[in-house]
């Protein structure tokens, strides 16, 4: 999938209280796109509209933080470009 799919795919659930953050480095290990969740209902609904609405296989975060009342999600740059998007690029 490209970045920028994905981060179209993250603004369409502004409204379920997710943020899109873009380049996370959350640990000295960790280089990726991440998503903030203001609100953990809107993640999951997120998340099971991705794979099953969308049909995008999308893993669970390689990473997470918490900044105090919300939640950091974020996928390794690797995880994003070999996650197939059946809508279109990669």
């Amino acid at each position: 999938m490209k970045v920028d799919d994905f981060k179209n795919l993250v603004k369409q659930y502004e409204f379920w209280g997710l943020q899109w953050w873009g380049k996370y480095e959350g640990r000295h290990f960790h280089k990726g796109y991440a998503v903030l969740a203001i609100d953990m209902a809107g993640m999951n609904i997120f998340m099971n509209e991705v794979r099953e609405k969308h049909h995008i296989p999308l893993p669970q975060a390689d990473h997470r933080d918490n900044l105090g009342y919300h939640q950091l999600y974020s996928w390794e740059k690797k995880t994003i470009r070999n996650t197939r998007n059946p809508s279109g690029g990669n």
